[in-house]
């Protein structure tokens, strides 16, 4: 169960079945795959480890699809399941601002984003001061590096949702997502 719905649900057995008062002691992590038709790995961590701390799969399934929230968000993972060929769809953090390389309109017309020395842009920098195309929703390439200092080009888009701007990062291709 997302985060989101848990807290719902725990929302609502509270007026049913008097809580404990103290946090969670044990916290379950498990991969279901659509293909297996099932779970096909779990793994428990005690509740206090952080979320994103529990989640390590033995291998990631080239061209399978991975969607995590925004409690597993680390680049390290992203960046070791895209260069095993695996999908990835995950919500981007606020405080994320990956190296913006490319933006793209929407009949796919791209302009690289750098500044006007030639050095690299950040996100957050890129959509402040208009450098990005001006679209509803943004489509952009971002490079992605993990703590080892190997690196990836993922894709951000920018989907307003609720009054917001939800930001996504993925290695979906364009032609799907």
């Amino acid at each position: 169960i997302p985060d989101g719905c848990a807290f719902k649900v725990a929302r609502a057995l509270s007026e049913v079945y008097a809580g404990t008062g103290t946090d969670a002691e044990l916290k379950l992590h498990a991969i279901y795959s659509v293909g297996a038709n099932g779970c096909i790995a779990v793994e428990r961590s005690a509740g206090s480890m952080h979320d994103s701390d529990g989640l390590h799969p033995e291998h990631w399934e080239a061209g399978a699809l991975y969607i995590w929230d925004l409690g597993y968000n680390s680049y390290d993972r992203f960046v070791e399941a895209a260069l095993a060929d695996a999908h990835i769809l995950q919500r981007l953090k606020d405080s994320a601002n990956p190296i913006a390389l490319v933006s793209y309109g929407p009949t796919g017309a791209r302009r690289e984003l750098k500044r006007d020395d030639g050095t690299a842009l950040r996100l957050a920098e890129a959509c402040e001061f208009g450098w990005v195309h001006h679209q509803r929703i943004l489509d952009l390439d971002v490079r992605i590096e993990d703590a080892q200092g190997r690196s990836t080009v993922a894709r951000v888009v920018c989907v307003p949702f609720g009054g917001q701007d939800r930001y996504y990062l993925t290695t979906l291709p364009r032609s799907i997502f």
